[in-house]
């Protein structure tokens, strides 16, 4: 499940995207500690990203 959050089919949308990366955050066990880590990091760098665009700036 975890893999398919990862991999972008779609064009850009960081709205949804997040949306959904919080979701599945959400939903995960507190055992999968692993699988909560990876998410947070993933939303964390989605989060700068959308600032970053917002602001004008280059996504790299």
């Amino acid at each position: 499940m975890i893999r398919s959050l990862f991999k972008r089919t779609r064009p850009l949308d960081l709205d949804r995207e997040l949306t959904e990366l919080r979701a599945a955050h959400a939903d995960l066990p507190v055992e999968s500690a692993n699988e909560r880590k990876a998410l947070g990091i993933l939303i964390r760098s989605r989060e700068r990203l959308r600032r970053r665009l917002s602001a004008g700036l280059p996504a790299a």
